[in-house]
């Protein structure tokens, strides 16, 4: 087992470690006990650098462990493409972000196709729509359903809810099936580097 092996093996396990934390945190007894305040003091100074990264909060939800977690993954990436090559390559690494670059957008697409997409069918079923838990996430999702259609609407002209989120899930879908196959060919053209 040659040094990058080491590095990459190193960061597999300090990704692990991280997910643990952020699965601690969804349980406040645990990520208050001992074992969470280790975790906590080995795995927060990392993970917060991305919770500076406001794009990433989308009303109540923080998306910033998914970057950090998919750039411990790109780095031990990269780790292991250099243990298994022995060279050190600028296209490999640029793929490997751009990867994690698009996993993120996707990942984010694709929780909000979902959520959009449930409440939508709560919607239209009109079964207990306008409890308090929907005024709460029509809070969280309408910032971002409203910038999206506005691509495809007037910016004055009045929508409808169901009008909005019928929108929102094509443009969503859009966003998956053209980020695919841009982000394919990005990663492609970057492989194909000499360097």
């Amino acid at each position: 087992m040659n040094f990058f092996s080491l590095l990459a093996a190193a960061v597999n396990v300090y990704t692990l470690m991280c997910f643990i934390r952020i699965m601690l945190t969804w349980v406040p007894s645990l990520a208050y006990s001992k074992f969470g305040r280790i975790m906590s003091e080995i795995c927060d100074p990392y993970l917060n650098l991305f919770r500076r990264f406001r794009f990433l909060t989308f009303g109540h939800i923080d998306f910033s462990p998914v970057l950090s977690i998919g750039l411990l993954a790109a780095l031990s990436s990269v780790f292991e493409s250099i243990a298994k090559t022995g060279r050190f390559s600028i296209g490999v690494i640029f793929a490997t972000l751009t990867g994690i670059i698009w996993s993120l957008i996707s990942s984010i697409a694709t929780f909000l196709f979902i959520v959009i997409l449930i409440r939508l069918i709560f919607l239209l079923i009109k079964k207990d729509s306008n409890s308090s838990f929907w005024y709460a996430l029509d809070s969280m999702i309408n910032p971002v359903i409203y910038k999206l259609i506005r691509v495809f609407t007037p910016r004055n002209k009045f929508i409808r809810q169901q009008t909005a989120l019928i929108i929102a899930l094509v443009a969503l879908l859009l966003i998956q099936l053209l980020g695919r196959l841009i982000f394919s060919l990005i990663i492609s053209l970057f492989l194909m580097l000499p360097i």
